[in-house]
């Protein structure tokens, strides 16, 4: 039988995965704060964790902060974005350098 405590006990994950990307669960309450949930899950399990013999997530992160986040109102098109890229395709590709 199915479960009623958790967070989310009126969704049933096994039978409705889609529910995470909706932006109305069909019964009038928003899933924002569910798709922060698993947002912030994700970003915690693969991209924090993130490491392997020529990336390591925090090492980047701390080269990037280091360096000053190429921040540059001036010239905002002569920045480096590759951190940002790779970041990106930890999220939605599993490694750091998937071809475009």
């Amino acid at each position: 039988s199915r479960s009623t405590s958790g967070v989310y006990p009126d969704i049933n994950f096994c039978t409705t995965p889609n529910k995470i990307c909706e932006t109305n669960s069909g019964d009038g309450k928003d899933t924002e704060d569910l798709r922060w949930t698993v947002a912030m899950f994700e970003f915690a399990e693969k991209v924090q964790r993130y490491s392997n013999s020529n990336w390591d997530y925090k090492q980047k992160l701390v080269e990037y902060v280091s360096g000053g986040m190429n921040l540059n109102e001036y010239y905002p098109f002569d920045l480096d974005h590759s951190f940002i890229h790779a970041v990106s395709s930890i999220v939605d590709r599993g490694c750091h350098n998937a071809p475009n």
